[in-house]
């Protein structure tokens, strides 16, 4: 179990963070309240606080970007949000930087790509 956790500590740090309360003031919400169930958003319980990766936040409109909830939409049962998150942060061959940079410039592509690496492979 000890490795697990050292595993998601070093993925999760590869990725800046928010609180609660910083969502809740992008977003132009009086509270953090409701944010852990909100769908469409990724977030994490770390060290008993509930952390949101910065990279789905349009900060310049104040809003999550909506390829965000379509991503988490097309998870897979078997891909955690860890997994997912980690897929986003990792540079990719299709744009030789992480997926998450592209979120905004080019979500349709991030879908693509994000369908191609959740795809069986089928072997005939």
């Amino acid at each position: 179990m000890d490795g697990i956790s050292k595993i998601r500590r070093k993925i999760l740090a590869t990725a800046p963070m928010l609180d609660a309360g910083q969502v809740a003031e992008i977003l132009g919400l009086s509270a953090a309240h409701g944010l852990e169930g909100q769908q469409g958003l990724l977030g994490f319980t770390i060290d008993g606080r509930v952390m949101y990766p910065l990279f789905q936040f349009d900060l310049e409109h104040g809003s999550i970007y909506p390829v965000v909830s379509r991503l988490i939409a097309l998870k897979p049962r078997n891909w955690s949000t860890l997994r997912m998150v980690h897929w986003l942060l990792r540079p990719h061959l299709d744009f030789g930087v992480p997926p998450a940079d592209y979120l905004a410039q080019e979500p349709e592509e991030v879908v693509s790509a994000f369908k191609r690496e959740i795809e069986l492979v089928v072997h005939g």
